[in-house]
């Protein structure tokens, strides 16, 4: 996930998060801000690679696309993957 506040509140999650951050994003916005990655993108950050699967109902494929806008946003190198039928996790198929 890449925005905390966003994921937040498209989630069934909401409980852990809450204990994760032991807030809301209404109670304590700054928390929310700080534990999201989008908020530590700069023109100094490594390049990057994200892979998302297409079914994902655990994060939804948003998170990723909002993370990968903001990087090439700052001229950085970065390459994103959309794992088709595949959910949050990964199973190596051999």
């Amino acid at each position: 996930m890449s925005d905390l506040h966003g994921f937040y509140n498209n989630t069934t999650m909401q409980p852990l998060i809450e204990m994760f951050l032991a807030s809301t994003p209404t109670s304590n916005p700054t928390s929310y801000q700080s534990a999201s990655p989008i908020a530590f993108v700069t023109n100094n950050s490594p390049a990057t690679i994200s892979f998302h699967g297409t079914i994902d109902e655990t994060v939804p494929v948003r998170q990723s696309i909002t993370l990968d806008s903001l990087l090439n946003q700052s001229c950085l190198t970065t390459d994103h993957l959309f794992v088709v039928w595949f959910y949050h996790h990964f199973v190596s198929v051999v």
